[in-house]
């Protein structure tokens, strides 16, 4: 005996009818497909592009951040020496940091990251805004960073493959974002006693 397939129905119910397959409504369908294909697209780009144009900006001077970072090492900086140029990632090719860091590092780095290039006495940065949210920090600490690799090489005559390079340069770096978040609350705090007593 076959299975009894039959729904029982709502009383007043009415059965559902199928619309009758035509070639339009297929081509219809198709469209639809289409356009919602393209609609999702556009909006992936779109976002993409939106998150890759939000970049940071450096905020402090970078004299003031030399002289806080040598003051930090004990380094007494000389007026004539140059100071380091410093690259924005969204202003440089990756060519040229490939050119800069290769002969460096040893290899050709796929992306441009936060690195002081000893030959040229460059420095180069992420702006992203995305990286700094991610890890919270700043454009500014992180040029703190690099402008400590400067200090030691130009200074100290280090290497900076020494692990202690590197240690003291997040030392200085964590100090100054601790700096900079100390000078807002100072400054947030003397608004707010201007406008107690305004």
């Amino acid at each position: 005996m076959a299975p009894n397939t039959s729904r029982s129905r709502e009383p007043g119910a009415v059965p559902l009818r199928k619309r009758p397959d035509t070639p339009l409504s297929g081509f219809v369908s198709g469209c639809r497909a289409i356009a919602f294909a393209l609609f999702a697209a556009v909006f992936l780009v779109t976002s993409r592009a939106d998150a890759a144009q939000a970049r940071e900006i450096l905020r402090e001077d970078e004299r003031s951040m030399l002289a806080f970072v040598a003051a930090a090492m004990d380094v007494r900086v000389d007026p004539a020496e140059p100071l380091p140029v410093v690259h924005l990632a969204s202003r440089t090719t990756l060519a040229r940091f490939r050119e800069a860091m290769a002969p460096q590092w040893g290899f050709r780095p796929h992306v441009i990251i936060n690195a002081y290039a000893v030959a040229s006495n460059e420095i180069y940065l992420d702006d992203a805004s995305e990286y700094y949210k991610r890890m919270h920090r700043t454009l500014d600490d992180s040029l703190a960073h690099e402008l400590v690799h400067y200090l030691q090489v130009r200074y100290r005559r280090l290497d900076l493959t020494d692990e202690s390079c590197e240690m003291e340069a997040v030392t200085i770096q964590t100090a100054y974002r601790e700096h900079l978040a100390l000078m807002a609350r100072f400054a947030r705090g003397a608004r707010h006693e201007k406008n107690r007593s305004s």
